[in-house]
């Protein structure tokens, strides 16, 4: 087999085991005798881990961040240009590599440091395909011809790989990239045509992907190319969209629904860095350009919100909107399909207003019963994810999680919010809020022009779903995610040891909102925060901190001795106030806490009442505790 049908590459291989000591050995010089066996593999490897935000933000360039690649695995075995000194080519890892964050740093910073090839066990979605998008191949373990190449360095036919890919996504490589398909499609040399399945009943998702492929029916695994409704995207990924746009030269092309498009400077609001103003001059530049509308930090109240949220004023059910940020499902609650997508896919659908998805299967979670004094629509989210189904079999990954049920009507709007929110915590692709009375509510406030038919964005009553789950709320109690992982959960209630906090921090995407700020203050209110505590607490946007202070919300929180953030992201990926020092600990009401991501400290993560209580303790604790 000639050299130009398989992988050139120098089987120097970089195994990620469970075992430190193995990996710092390959980085003394050592080669493994025997290629590790899969259990012997690190799972749950994040983007956070592949490039740290600190070390990631600011740069497209794959050189630099490449000397600080994987520094974040297993607390920090691999040092800065460990990757690039031992000439690795080839990185060899467990299950569900590269979870978490949308970030493109996590490929360009492999790529830098010379990684042409990645082997896992298992990755999730949105890693999977900026790894295509950016052309570094990404193959998994348990195939025959990888198996060859690990143990005998025997090369990888590139038939091997190209046959796991889509249609769509084949014809992508062979372009070389997306943005060089887009043109051709653009300029009509590529012309391609949605196949529509036959008919059958279909979930709600499928029935949104099909109205924006323009075909009557899909069904689960088949590659489309969507109109989108909407898009949006902010200053850390922009810089890498920036960087896609000037090496694909798109001058000849318009783009074509400007006004669609948002762009944010939430992400680095609270960070006071000059890198932070570099990116928001890279993504003003852009805006400036296109004609793009932009949320911008000179506001004289300072940024407008947190992207998530405020994109809600923006978009109605059934539509498709295109996000760059692995939260982009937080918008499932208003009834529309949010899909979260790399910069790559925002570059290219600025000028087609078309996104490429695969349907992805779903699962439907009925929650019933009511919820319990105390307990959140956060311990709920956290409750279903650390299912060991969820955790360990994986059952989320690449799936939609579908909630409906009589119990979900109980949950507040704000609450349904946050368990669209953490769905990607689950690994899941995105989630569809099944439309209800909350949903008829938040219409009526925000879209009261909006008339569309709430009940055909519903499952067919015969939809084939991958896994149809029952969620007692009545038997959920406040959870509590242990250091490390957000699905490493327990009801609070069942810690044996008592931890001691240095600080709390409420906020975020997931529980900045009004009715979570409400919680703060009525757990605080006549009460004073520990004098060994710091709490923060955030509003994700202006107009929810308007709202909680003339509902008297703020005052009572700041009489306390609370330190009010304005909105904006920040603790939650360590660019803020509220992260930790070595040594500290914290507790905080938001979606994830890998190592290092909310600082060097360790973070437990529960809900607004546990994060306001504990911070008056000293100690983490229930709300019960202070009665």
């Amino acid at each position: 087999m000639s050299s130009e049908q398989t992988f050139d590459i120098t089987p120097k291989i970089l195994y990620l085991t469970k075992n430190p000591e193995s990996i710092r050995r390959q980085l003394s010089g050592q080669t493994l005798t025997n290629p590790p066996k899969s259990e012997d593999l690190a799972d749950n490897i994040s983007t956070d881990a592949i490039i740290r935000t600190r070390e990631g933000i600011g740069s497209a360039e794959p050189a630099r961040l490449g000397h600080h690649v994987l520094r974040g695995v297993l607390g920090g075995v691999i040092g800065e240009d460990d990757v690039v000194r031992n000439n690795f080519s080839v990185v060899v890892a467990g299950k569900s590599f590269g979870r978490g964050s949308s970030r493109e740093q996590a490929q360009l910073a492999l790529l830098g440091a010379g990684i042409k090839m990645v082997i896992s066990q298992s990755a999730e979605r949105i890693f999977t395909e900026n790894c295509l998008l950016n052309g570094l191949p990404l193959l998994q373990i348990d195939s025959p011809d990888v198996q060859a190449f690990l143990e005998h360095g025997v090369p990888i036919p590139k038939e091997s790989y190209l046959k796991t890919l889509m249609p769509v996504s084949r014809r992508v490589q062979e372009y070389g990239n997306l943005m060089a398909f887009t043109k051709a499609r653009l300029s009509g040399t590529e012309i391609w045509q949605n196949e529509s399945a036959g008919s059958r009943p279909m979930t709600a998702i499928e029935k949104i992907i099909a109205q924006h492929a323009g075909i009557p029916f899909v069904e689960p695994g088949q590659e489309m190319i969507v109109r989108i409704d909407r898009g949006y995207a902010y200053e850390l990924q922009t810089v890498v969209m920036q960087s896609i746009l000037a090496e694909n030269n798109m001058e000849e092309f318009s783009v074509l629904n400007p006004d669609h498009f948002f762009f944010f400077e939430d992400h680095l609001a609270l960070m006071q860095r000059p890198v932070a103003d570099v990116l928001r001059q890279i993504q003003r530049d852009l805006v400036n350009k296109y004609s793009l509308r932009l949320f911008d930090i000179n506001h004289p109240e300072g940024i407008e919100g947190i992207c998530h949220s405020v994109m809600e004023r923006y978009i109605t059910p059934g539509m498709i909107v295109l996000g760059n940020d692995s939260h982009t499902g937080s918008l499932g609650v208003t009834g529309a399909y949010a899909l979260s997508k790399g910069p790559y896919n925002m570059a290219a659908a600025l000028f087609s207003g078309e996104a490429i998805c695969t349907v992805p299967e779903t699962i439907r979670l009925n929650l019933v019963g009511n919820l319990n004094s105390g307990v959140s629509a956060k311990d709920v989210i956290t409750y279903i994810i650390s299912d060991s189904r969820f955790r360990r079999d994986l059952i989320g990954s690449h799936r939609v999680f579908e909630f409906g049920g009589d119990g979900l009507a109980s949950i507040p709007f704000d609450g349904q919010f946050a368990l669209a929110n953490m769905t990607t915590e689950g690994q899941g692709a995105t989630a569809f809020v099944e439309p209800n009375a909350q949903t008829t509510t938040w219409l009526e406030k925000i879209h009261p022009s909006w008339h569309g038919n709430l009940d055909s964005l519903k499952s067919d009553p015969n939809a084939e779903f991958a896994y149809t789950i029952d969620v007692d709320l009545d038997k959920i109690e406040a959870m509590v995610s242990l250091p490390g992982d957000s699905q490493n959960a327990v009801p609070l209630s069942s810690l044996s040891e008592r931890v001691k906090i240095d600080v709390a921090y409420s906020g975020s995407c997931t529980s900045g909102r009004l009715s979570n700020l409400a919680e703060v203050a009525i757990i605080l209110s006549g009460r004073k925060v520990n004098p060994n505590v710091q709490l923060f607490v955030q509003a994700s946007t202006q107009e929810i901190f308007r709202q909680a202070s003339q509902r008297g919300y703020i005052q009572a929180i700041q009489e306390a001795g609370a330190i009010i953030l304005p909105p904006g992201c920040g603790a939650c990926m360590n660019a803020g106030p509220g992260t930790t020092t070595e040594g500290q600990t914290s507790v905080m009401d938001t979606n994830r806490n890998y190592d290092k991501r909310t600082g060097d400290g360790r973070a437990y993560l529960s809900n607004s009442r546990v994060v306001a209580a504990s911070a008056i303790k000293g100690y983490l604790c229930l709300p019960e505790e202070l009665l």
